[in-house]
């Protein structure tokens, strides 16, 4: 006890040193965990930059429906080309026909894209050859008509007729390799119209053309009009 009283006074002035370094040391504690702004980064003159993710501009927006793994709405970079969104929607089914349509073509916002199946195409196809020949049909009975009323010959000939005029593909001899050629230009050919442009497309959508004499094969193409055009078709 008489200790105790004896260093009362060092105790209280050891009490008040302690108080007053805990009183220093806290603020600079908390400093550490939690920095302070500088004035720079409050100066409205001078604003923190924060960094973000990429600008909406750069990308667009593209609906692909039909025969692929999964169709939909897909947001796509800019400058991308319908291959690529064919990928990004799972690729391809197995019933897909791309060949009426450009994969390499450059991507456009709000861009619609559908990928026909090779039934879907074939119908579409039948339908107009169709429409082909209820045409001819009726220029036919028009013809008969004008021929009946003016009393002149007048020739009606059917798209792919062996018959007319001979073509600048006949003249310089262009080959047309008729697996891959477009409608238009299997009908470059002399004899070749577009009711059997489409009936050759029709057959090689499930049939490929090993030779030339395989066009035989498709429907309205005959020895005499093969004779004709086999000097300018190619496989």
């Amino acid at each position: 006890m008489n200790l105790l009283l004896k260093y009362k006074h060092q105790l209280i002035i050891g009490g008040i040193v302690l108080l007053l370094v805990a009183a220093v040391s806290i603020p600079f504690m908390f400093a550490s965990s939690n920095p302070i702004l500088s004035q720079s980064d409050l100066d409205p003159c001078n604003p923190v930059e924060i960094e973000s993710g990429d600008e909406s501009s750069n990308y667009i927006v593209v609906d692909i429906k039909g025969a692929v793994k999964k169709p939909g709405v897909y947001k796509m970079p800019e400058g991308s080309i319908v291959q690529d969104v064919i990928d990004e929607a799972g690729g391809l089914k197995s019933t897909a026909y791309t060949q009426n349509i450009n994969l390499s073509k450059t991507l456009s916002n709000e861009m619609v894209i559908i990928i026909n199946t090779k039934s879907e195409m074939k119908n579409q196809t039948t339908k107009k050859i169709e429409d082909v020949k209820n045409d001819v049909e009726d220029n036919s009975n028009n013809n008969t008509n004008n021929n009946t009323n003016n009393g002149s010959n007048v020739c009606v000939c059917e798209p792919g007729s062996t018959t007319g005029t001979i073509s600048n593909n006949t003249a310089n001899k262009t080959l047309v390799n008729i697996n891959t050629a477009s409608k238009e230009e299997l009908m470059s050919v002399s004899g070749i119209g577009a009711s059997k442009a489409d009936s050759i497309i029709i057959y090689r959508m499930e049939n490929k053309f090993s030779t030339i004499d395989d066009i035989k094969n498709v429907s309205g193409i005959g020895d005499a009009l093969f004779a004709k055009i086999k000097d300018y078709i190619t496989v």
